[in-house]
């Protein structure tokens, strides 16, 4: 039988190519920044009490991997998705999304038993929101 993990957070580690430019981006979602974890290369923001994301310059991202880091324009290999209580947050993360630069491209809509919305940041990193029920 396969132990399923306990884990009080986790950790979404994102390459931006401006980080100033990716803090005010995240911070207009109502997110915040953690100081302890932030410095000239990496910036800790809490999107929840158990999603921490990690926004570090590109260069810095590279020390953490070995493989070559995607471009912003490069297809996507991962989208980043957060439940959300109600229709109102997703419509709310959405409209935040916008007006702090980002690329919307799934507007909230029904989807199989549950209500999303989806963006890509600044980078292109994408972003969904979702609502059950």
């Amino acid at each position: 039988m396969t132990q399923r993990l306990n884990h009080p957070q986790i950790y979404i580690n994102l390459p931006v190519s401006d980080l100033a430019a990716a803090k005010a981006f995240y911070t207009a979602l109502g997110w915040d920044i953690i100081p302890e974890y932030t410095d000239d290369n990496a910036s800790a923001v809490q999107a929840s009490d158990a999603v921490v994301v990690m926004l570090l310059k590109r260069e810095f991202f590279a020390t953490f991997h070995r493989k070559e880091t995607a471009a912003a324009d490069s297809p996507r290999e991962m989208l980043n998705a957060l439940a959300v209580d109600t229709r109102a947050d997703v419509d709310e993360m959405i409209r935040r999304g916008r007006e702090a630069g980002a690329n919307v491209y799934n507007e909230p809509k029904e989807g199989q038993e549950m209500y999303y919305g989806s963006f890509e940041d600044l980078d292109g990193h994408g972003w969904e929101f979702v609502a059950n029920g």
